[in-house]
């Protein structure tokens, strides 16, 4: 009986812990044409958001930062606010984005200004948004 409640400690334990690493989510909620795109981070610690920030990809031909790479906090990356809010402008461009991927990553993260697969992009939490037939598609 004894071996049998630890085991289940156990369980519960890994379980647990398991549930905290998965527990991370990112949301696109609002995409408005050549003003803003915004949404949420979920599943984070208010004392961990300055640890964090959101890069937003949009895929042409191959997934590109948006709006621009390389230009620091809120044109290239979005901090996580006391809410766990997002934001970070938005241009249209000549080349309407076929999806938008919004990816959580360590502050410190030296983000790709492109890649060819967003999943390889190590990250705490990634959201990722077919525009393609939908209203959104041609405000990024």
């Amino acid at each position: 009986m004894r071996l049998v409640r630890m085991g289940f400690i156990v369980i519960v334990a890994v379980i647990g812990y398991a549930s905290t690493i998965l527990a991370q989510e990112i949301s696109i909620d609002q995409i408005i044409a050549d003003a803003q795109i915004s949404g949420f981070v979920q599943g984070l610690k208010p004392n961990e958001y300055a640890n964090y920030k959101v890069v937003v990809y949009v895929e042409t031909d191959r997934w590109y930062i948006h709006p621009y790479a390389g230009q620091g906090e809120n044109r290239s990356w979005a901090s996580i606010t006391e809410n766990g809010a997002w934001q970070i402008q938005t241009v249209r461009r000549q080349f309407s984005a076929n999806k938008v991927a919004a990816v959580l990553v360590k502050r410190d993260y030296p983000e790709p200004n492109r890649t060819e697969n967003i999943l390889n992009i190590p990250h705490r939490a990634i959201v990722i948004r077919e525009l393609r037939g939908t209203e959104e598609y041609g405000r990024l």
